[in-house]
This record gives C-alpha cells, structure tokens and sequence, in this order.
C-alpha cells in the first residue's frame, strides 16, 4: 500500500508540480532521489563492468600506429603541397 501525502491544507497536488521541485509539496522526493542514485550507480557499475573487459595496447602496437600515422600525415602534406604549386603555377601563367 502506498501512502501519498498531501499539502497541509488538504488540496490536492497540482499535476505541474508534482515531483519536480517544489519541496513543500512533494510527496514523491524521497523516492525521486533514491532512483536517480540508483541509476547513478548501475551506470558507475555497468562502466566499471565494461572497462574490465577493454584490452589495451602493448608498447610496440602504440609504436607501430604512431609511425604509420606520422608517414600518412607526410605523403599527404607532400601531395597537397605539390597539388598547391602546380594550382599556383597554373593560375599564374593564366592571370
């Protein structure tokens, strides 16, 4: 059996009000804060649950990513600077 309680004058709860805030005429507080906790910890608890199984890399994984990302990086900085003086030299020799 649940028990609502009631402003101190005996009107009932305006349904705009109603477990949104206003202290005075919250019935429902108590309860609207114990399922916020609640799903505050099972998030903290599922997350905790799948950072378990996250398999990190080793050193010479990390290593090897860094290297090929510096290499790309190059070639296509090399490439669009080669794009860019062949653009310019063409717009030049127009104008």
């Amino acid at each position: 059996m649940i028990i609502k309680a009631s402003s101190s004058n005996g009107r009932a709860s305006v349904s705009k009000t109603e477990c949104w805030g206003f202290e005075s005429l919250l019935a429902c507080q108590s309860e609207h804060k114990r399922i916020i906790v609640s799903k505050i910890s099972k998030m903290y608890y599922d997350a905790k649950n799948e950072l378990a199984k996250v398999i990190f890399p080793v050193k010479h994984q990390i290593k090897g990513a860094f290297i090929s990302v510096i290499v790309v990086v190059t070639l296509v900085s090399l490439f669009l600077a080669l794009v860019d003086l062949i653009m310019s030299s063409a717009l030049s020799s127009i104008f």
